[in-house]
Protein backbone atom coordinates (compact mmCIF):
# COMPACT_ATOMS: atom_id res chain seq x y z
CA UNK A 1 0.00 0.00 0.00
CA UNK A 2 1.61 3.26 -0.78
CA UNK A 3 2.33 5.56 1.80
CA UNK A 4 0.81 8.56 0.17
CA UNK A 5 -2.84 7.52 0.04
CA UNK A 6 -4.62 5.91 3.43
CA UNK A 7 -7.56 4.13 3.03
CA UNK A 8 -10.30 3.53 5.29
CA UNK A 9 -13.12 0.67 5.65
CA UNK A 10 -15.26 2.70 8.23
CA UNK A 11 -17.74 0.46 9.87
CA UNK A 12 -18.46 2.68 13.07
CA UNK A 13 -18.37 6.45 14.07
CA UNK A 14 -14.76 5.23 16.18
CA UNK A 15 -12.98 4.07 12.61
CA UNK A 16 -13.93 7.40 11.79
CA UNK A 17 -12.25 9.52 14.51
CA UNK A 18 -9.78 7.30 14.67
CA UNK A 19 -9.06 7.99 10.40
CA UNK A 20 -9.55 11.46 10.58
CA UNK A 21 -7.23 12.17 13.85
CA UNK A 22 -4.41 9.98 11.94
CA UNK A 23 -4.77 12.38 8.82
CA UNK A 24 -5.55 15.61 10.43
CA UNK A 25 -1.82 14.98 12.48
CA UNK A 26 -0.87 17.66 13.93
CA UNK A 27 -2.36 20.25 11.77
CA UNK A 28 -3.03 22.94 13.96
CA UNK A 29 -5.85 24.11 16.30
CA UNK A 30 -7.73 25.53 12.93
CA UNK A 31 -8.92 24.17 10.10
CA UNK A 32 -10.94 24.62 7.24
CA UNK A 33 -13.01 22.80 5.21
CA UNK A 34 -14.23 22.61 1.72
CA UNK A 35 -16.82 19.83 1.25
CA UNK A 36 -18.94 18.89 -1.84
CA UNK A 37 -22.66 21.66 -2.15
CA UNK A 38 -22.77 21.26 -5.84
CA UNK A 39 -26.55 21.18 -5.52
CA UNK A 40 -29.39 20.72 -3.11
CA UNK A 41 -31.19 17.07 -4.50
CA UNK A 42 -31.59 14.29 -2.01
CA UNK A 43 -28.89 12.27 -3.76
CA UNK A 44 -26.45 14.70 -2.06
CA UNK A 45 -27.93 13.73 1.53
CA UNK A 46 -25.23 10.59 2.25
CA UNK A 47 -22.47 13.63 1.91
CA UNK A 48 -23.66 15.74 3.63
CA UNK A 49 -24.34 13.19 6.98
CA UNK A 50 -20.40 12.42 6.22
CA UNK A 51 -19.62 15.88 6.70
CA UNK A 52 -21.65 16.43 10.06
CA UNK A 53 -19.81 13.13 11.09
CA UNK A 54 -16.96 14.57 10.12
CA UNK A 55 -17.42 18.04 11.94
CA UNK A 56 -18.56 15.51 15.30
CA UNK A 57 -14.37 14.32 14.53
CA UNK A 58 -13.10 17.95 14.97
CA UNK A 59 -15.44 19.22 17.34
CA UNK A 60 -12.09 19.68 19.43
CA UNK A 61 -10.89 22.21 16.35
CA UNK A 62 -11.60 25.71 15.81
CA UNK A 63 -12.89 25.10 11.90
CA UNK A 64 -14.18 27.24 9.07
CA UNK A 65 -16.41 25.86 6.09
CA UNK A 66 -15.66 27.59 2.92
CA UNK A 67 -17.58 26.61 -0.40
CA UNK A 68 -19.39 29.35 -3.22
CA UNK A 69 -23.13 30.01 -4.03
CA UNK A 70 -23.81 27.42 -7.28
CA UNK A 71 -26.70 27.89 -9.62
CA UNK A 72 -27.73 24.21 -8.70
CA UNK A 73 -28.28 24.65 -4.92
CA UNK A 74 -31.52 26.27 -4.41
CA UNK A 75 -35.58 25.02 -4.05
CA UNK A 76 -36.15 25.49 -8.00
CA UNK A 77 -33.93 22.71 -8.85
CA UNK A 78 -34.50 20.27 -5.67
CA UNK A 79 -38.31 20.62 -6.99
CA UNK A 80 -38.00 19.93 -10.34
CA UNK A 81 -36.08 16.99 -9.38
CA UNK A 82 -38.31 16.28 -7.24
CA UNK A 83 -41.61 15.91 -9.40
CA UNK A 84 -39.53 14.74 -12.45
CA UNK A 85 -36.82 12.31 -11.43
CA UNK A 86 -34.67 14.39 -14.21
CA UNK A 87 -31.35 15.89 -13.10
CA UNK A 88 -31.35 18.22 -16.13
CA UNK A 89 -32.71 21.60 -15.44
CA UNK A 90 -32.30 24.75 -17.27
CA UNK A 91 -31.04 27.05 -14.53
CA UNK A 92 -31.80 30.04 -13.80
CA UNK A 93 -28.71 31.85 -13.17
CA UNK A 94 -26.32 32.25 -15.67
CA UNK A 95 -22.53 33.50 -16.23
CA UNK A 96 -23.99 36.76 -17.28
CA UNK A 97 -26.88 37.56 -15.06
CA UNK A 98 -25.49 36.38 -11.48
CA UNK A 99 -24.55 39.15 -9.82
CA UNK A 100 -28.52 40.56 -10.89
CA UNK A 101 -29.84 37.07 -8.83
CA UNK A 102 -27.15 37.78 -5.97
CA UNK A 103 -30.10 38.24 -3.44
CA UNK A 104 -32.33 35.03 -4.54
CA UNK A 105 -28.92 33.19 -4.61
CA UNK A 106 -28.52 34.53 -0.65
CA UNK A 107 -32.23 33.72 0.34
CA UNK A 108 -31.73 29.99 -1.62
CA UNK A 109 -28.42 29.51 0.74
CA UNK A 110 -29.97 30.60 3.89
CA UNK A 111 -33.17 27.91 3.14
CA UNK A 112 -30.20 25.31 2.38
CA UNK A 113 -28.54 25.78 5.87
CA UNK A 114 -31.44 25.79 7.26
CA UNK A 115 -33.22 22.54 5.61
CA UNK A 116 -30.57 20.39 6.18
CA UNK A 117 -29.35 21.94 9.17
CA UNK A 118 -25.97 23.05 8.49
CA UNK A 119 -26.97 26.13 10.29
CA UNK A 120 -27.49 24.15 13.69
CA UNK A 121 -24.97 22.23 13.41
CA UNK A 122 -22.34 25.56 12.71
CA UNK A 123 -23.95 26.77 16.19
CA UNK A 124 -23.51 23.83 17.90
CA UNK A 125 -19.39 23.16 16.54
CA UNK A 126 -18.97 26.58 16.29
CA UNK A 127 -17.84 26.36 12.89
CA UNK A 128 -17.13 29.60 10.91
CA UNK A 129 -19.02 29.02 7.60
CA UNK A 130 -16.86 32.14 4.36
CA UNK A 131 -18.97 31.87 1.56
CA UNK A 132 -16.46 32.71 -1.73
CA UNK A 133 -18.79 34.63 -3.42
CA UNK A 134 -19.99 36.97 -0.99
CA UNK A 135 -16.33 37.61 -0.21
CA UNK A 136 -15.16 38.42 -3.68
CA UNK A 137 -18.62 40.20 -4.36
CA UNK A 138 -18.33 42.34 -1.30
CA UNK A 139 -14.54 43.08 -2.65
CA UNK A 140 -13.20 41.58 0.24
CA UNK A 141 -10.45 39.94 -1.80
CA UNK A 142 -6.48 40.30 -1.22
CA UNK A 143 -4.54 41.77 -4.04
CA UNK A 144 -3.49 39.95 -6.78
CA UNK A 145 0.11 40.35 -6.49
CA UNK A 146 -0.22 39.28 -2.71
CA UNK A 147 -1.72 36.06 -3.72
CA UNK A 148 1.53 35.62 -6.72
CA UNK A 149 3.73 35.74 -4.05
CA UNK A 150 2.26 33.13 -2.04
CA UNK A 151 2.80 31.00 -5.59
CA UNK A 152 6.63 31.81 -6.33
CA UNK A 153 7.40 30.36 -9.29
CA UNK A 154 4.17 28.21 -9.77
CA UNK A 155 2.50 31.55 -10.76
CA UNK A 156 3.69 30.88 -14.22
CA UNK A 157 1.91 27.95 -14.53
CA UNK A 158 -1.50 29.77 -13.92
CA UNK A 159 -3.06 30.57 -16.99
CA UNK A 160 -5.90 31.61 -16.05
CA UNK A 161 -5.13 35.37 -14.24
CA UNK A 162 -8.80 36.66 -13.21
CA UNK A 163 -8.56 33.31 -10.41
CA UNK A 164 -5.50 35.79 -9.01
CA UNK A 165 -8.47 38.33 -7.87
CA UNK A 166 -10.43 35.92 -6.15
CA UNK A 167 -8.96 35.08 -3.24
CA UNK A 168 -11.02 36.31 0.03
CA UNK A 169 -8.90 38.25 2.41
CA UNK A 170 -9.86 35.86 4.86
CA UNK A 171 -8.11 33.34 3.38
CA UNK A 172 -4.92 35.22 3.35
CA UNK A 173 -4.87 35.42 7.08
CA UNK A 174 -5.34 31.84 7.15
CA UNK A 175 -1.73 31.07 4.91
CA UNK A 176 -0.40 28.04 6.16
CA UNK A 177 -3.40 26.37 7.71
CA UNK A 178 -4.39 22.59 6.53
CA UNK A 179 -7.79 23.08 3.95
CA UNK A 180 -9.35 19.33 4.14
CA UNK A 181 -10.80 19.38 0.63
CA UNK A 182 -13.83 17.13 1.26
CA UNK A 183 -15.43 15.64 -1.57
CA UNK A 184 -17.73 12.54 -1.91
CA UNK A 185 -17.09 9.18 -4.26
CA UNK A 186 -19.30 9.84 -7.67
CA UNK A 187 -20.23 6.76 -9.76
CA UNK A 188 -18.12 7.39 -12.57
CA UNK A 189 -14.98 7.93 -10.41
CA UNK A 190 -12.86 10.25 -8.39
CA UNK A 191 -12.52 13.66 -8.83
CA UNK A 192 -10.61 15.00 -5.98
CA UNK A 193 -8.98 18.07 -7.80
CA UNK A 194 -12.13 18.72 -9.70
CA UNK A 195 -13.77 19.75 -6.02
CA UNK A 196 -11.84 22.60 -5.38
CA UNK A 197 -13.73 24.40 -7.98
CA UNK A 198 -15.87 25.36 -5.83
CA UNK A 199 -14.09 27.87 -4.77
CA UNK A 200 -14.23 29.67 -7.85
CA UNK A 201 -17.08 32.40 -6.78
CA UNK A 202 -18.91 32.56 -10.18
CA UNK A 203 -22.19 30.49 -9.55
CA UNK A 204 -22.53 29.21 -13.17
CA UNK A 205 -18.73 28.16 -14.10
CA UNK A 206 -19.71 27.25 -17.29
CA UNK A 207 -17.39 29.74 -18.73
CA UNK A 208 -14.71 27.54 -16.72
CA UNK A 209 -15.29 24.21 -18.84
CA UNK A 210 -15.02 25.99 -21.99
CA UNK A 211 -16.59 25.04 -25.10
CA UNK A 212 -17.13 20.95 -24.91
CA UNK A 213 -15.09 21.07 -21.63
CA UNK A 214 -11.55 22.65 -23.76
CA UNK A 215 -10.98 24.76 -20.83
CA UNK A 216 -11.89 22.67 -17.67
CA UNK A 217 -8.50 21.13 -16.67
CA UNK A 218 -6.43 24.10 -17.40
CA UNK A 219 -9.16 26.19 -14.46
CA UNK A 220 -9.42 22.61 -12.10
CA UNK A 221 -5.41 23.14 -11.69
CA UNK A 222 -4.97 27.12 -11.57
CA UNK A 223 -7.48 27.08 -9.01
CA UNK A 224 -5.35 24.19 -7.00
CA UNK A 225 -1.86 25.92 -8.05
CA UNK A 226 -3.75 28.47 -6.32
CA UNK A 227 -5.49 27.15 -2.92
CA UNK A 228 -2.77 24.66 -2.46
CA UNK A 229 -0.12 27.24 -2.36
CA UNK A 230 -1.67 29.39 0.32
CA UNK A 231 -2.92 26.14 2.54
CA UNK A 232 -1.89 21.98 3.39
CA UNK A 233 -4.19 20.52 1.57
CA UNK A 234 -5.76 17.36 2.59
CA UNK A 235 -7.68 15.53 -0.27
CA UNK A 236 -10.40 13.21 1.37
CA UNK A 237 -13.04 11.33 -0.89
CA UNK A 238 -15.77 9.70 1.19
CA UNK A 239 -18.79 7.41 0.49
CA UNK A 240 -18.95 6.72 4.32
CA UNK A 241 -22.78 6.12 4.19
CA UNK A 242 -23.06 4.50 1.48
CA UNK A 243 -20.23 2.50 1.16
CA UNK A 244 -17.97 2.93 4.65
CA UNK A 245 -15.28 3.76 2.07
CA UNK A 246 -13.08 6.77 2.83
CA UNK A 247 -9.60 7.52 0.74
CA UNK A 248 -7.05 10.01 1.50
CA UNK A 249 -3.95 12.14 0.27
CA UNK A 250 -2.18 14.94 -0.69
CA UNK A 251 -2.11 14.26 -4.08
CA UNK A 252 -5.21 14.55 -5.88
CA UNK A 253 -4.01 12.91 -9.79
CA UNK A 254 -3.05 9.99 -7.61
CA UNK A 255 -6.72 9.87 -5.42
CA UNK A 256 -7.73 10.28 -8.95
CA UNK A 257 -5.81 7.49 -10.62
CA UNK A 258 -7.42 5.38 -7.84
CA UNK A 259 -10.85 5.78 -9.61
CA UNK A 260 -9.55 5.58 -13.19
CA UNK A 261 -7.38 1.90 -12.51
CA UNK A 262 -10.07 0.40 -10.58
CA UNK A 263 -13.22 1.23 -13.38
CA UNK A 264 -11.02 0.45 -16.25
CA UNK A 265 -10.83 4.46 -17.45
CA UNK A 266 -8.55 6.05 -18.96
CA UNK A 267 -6.83 8.00 -17.31
CA UNK A 268 -7.28 11.11 -19.45
CA UNK A 269 -11.22 12.61 -19.50
CA UNK A 270 -12.96 15.59 -19.53
CA UNK A 271 -12.63 16.32 -15.89
CA UNK A 272 -8.87 15.03 -15.25
CA UNK A 273 -6.02 14.07 -16.68
CA UNK A 274 -3.98 12.73 -14.09
CA UNK A 275 -0.73 12.35 -16.55
CA UNK A 276 -0.53 15.81 -17.09
CA UNK A 277 -1.96 16.53 -13.74
CA UNK A 278 1.68 15.13 -12.13
CA UNK A 279 3.12 18.77 -13.34
CA UNK A 280 1.32 19.90 -11.14
CA UNK A 281 1.02 18.32 -8.32
CA UNK A 282 4.02 16.07 -8.37
CA UNK A 283 5.14 12.88 -10.33
CA UNK A 284 4.37 9.48 -9.04
CA UNK A 285 4.81 5.55 -10.55
CA UNK A 286 1.73 4.18 -12.17
CA UNK A 287 -0.64 3.18 -9.67
CA UNK A 288 -1.37 -0.85 -10.13
CA UNK A 289 -4.81 -2.48 -9.42
CA UNK A 290 -2.82 -4.92 -7.06
CA UNK A 291 -1.61 -1.82 -4.83
CA UNK A 292 -5.44 -0.92 -4.21
CA UNK A 293 -7.43 -2.80 -1.41
CA UNK A 294 -9.76 -5.34 -2.52
CA UNK A 295 -12.63 -3.51 -0.13
CA UNK A 296 -12.01 -0.19 -1.81
CA UNK A 297 -12.00 -1.76 -5.54
CA UNK A 298 -15.30 -3.87 -4.71
CA UNK A 299 -16.99 -0.28 -3.26
CA UNK A 300 -16.14 1.66 -6.07
CA UNK A 301 -17.73 -0.91 -8.19
CA UNK A 302 -20.82 -1.15 -6.48
CA UNK A 303 -20.71 3.12 -6.32
CA UNK A 304 -20.58 2.66 -10.31
CA UNK A 305 -23.38 0.14 -10.66
CA UNK A 306 -25.62 1.86 -8.20
CA UNK A 307 -28.44 4.48 -10.20
CA UNK A 308 -27.44 7.49 -7.70
CA UNK A 309 -25.03 10.25 -8.70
Amino acid sequence: MRRDIKFGHIISEKDLQIYIEDIVGDAGELLIIKPNWTNSLPTSLPHFEALKKLLNCLKEKELVVTESYTAWRNRLYRQHFMDTGNMEWEENVKPHNAKVMWEWLRKEEEWFLDFFGFRKWFQKYNVDYVNVTEEVWNQRTAPAEKVKACLGDKKALVKNTRLFDMVPEKFMELKGCTLLNFTKLYKTGIYAAKNMMGLIPDPNRTEYHGKNDSKLIQNIHDINIIYRSLFTVVDVVESIVEHQLILSGSNPALLDEVGCVVLEFDLADPYHDVLKAREVFGSYPLLALSEIPDFICEGLKKRAESEVF
